[in-house]
């Protein structure tokens, strides 16, 4: 990683703490699928792959879900504030690793589906699995804190993107707050945005540091 990224996710995540963003559902990638999933949080069908989303400090973004406890809709809309995955859990580090490396190049409906179940399993069952440390541990989507009944292809891919949680890289972790009902949000991961965009989102990070602190 570059001293520039790290200057725009340290700008970002100060952003984001400065004062709660807001994170705005806008639909479903193309290629998403469903999944059965159970374990903590929700337990039936729910979409999986990437979704769209506008984040106040990031423009229009696509994230994978972080959250399986928080269903959505509602709200469509909650406050968040931005974290590098590296520094918020050790589970989220891993899955963050993940979406570094493997968000990119997933595209198909049954890629995306084995990357957000290889997410979804480092979130929840990643670093340990009673006394399986994540140096030797494969993802048991069929028992532990996180299941999932998916197509073989998906599965197949699930299990290669599993592997990648130990490969260092840096992601978005999303930390969601609530809606304007008061309901939860949803946690999501996102890339590190692109050289070129990163850019412009500098720009805008610091900015927006600036007008919060002079209304303080």
């Amino acid at each position: 990683m570059t001293k520039w990224t790290l200057f725009i996710l340290a700008t970002l995540m100060a952003a984001g703490t400065a004062n709660a963003n807001t994170l705005t559902y806008l639909g479903l990638d193309g290629n998403i699928g469903v999944s059965n999933i159970g374990g903590i949080g929700y337990n039936g069908g729910v979409y999986t792959g990437k979704l769209l989303f506008n984040e106040s400090s990031l423009g229009n973004i696509e994230t994978m879900c972080a959250d399986t406890v928080n269903v959505f809709p509602p709200p469509t809309s909650w406050n968040d504030t931005l974290f590098n995955t590296n520094t918020y859990s050790p589970n989220i580090a891993l899955a963050g690793n993940i979406v570094a490396l493997d968000f990119n190049s997933a595209v198909s409906t049954d890629q995306q589906v084995g990357l957000q179940t290889a997410i979804w399993e480092a979130v929840y069952d990643g670093v340990t699995d009673g006394a399986v440390t994540f140096a030797t541990f494969s993802a048991d989507l069929t028992a532990g804190n996180f299941t999932s009944n998916i197509s073989g292809a998906a599965l197949a891919d699930a299990y290669t993107y599993f592997q990648d949680r130990t490969i260092a890289g840096n992601a978005i972790f999303i930390k969601a707050g609530v809606g304007p009902d008061g309901s939860p949000g949803q946690d999501q991961i996102t890339p590190v945005p692109e050289p070129a965009s990163m850019a412009a989102l500098a720009v805008g990070a610091v900015a927006l540091l600036r007008r919060r602190k002079s209304t303080k």
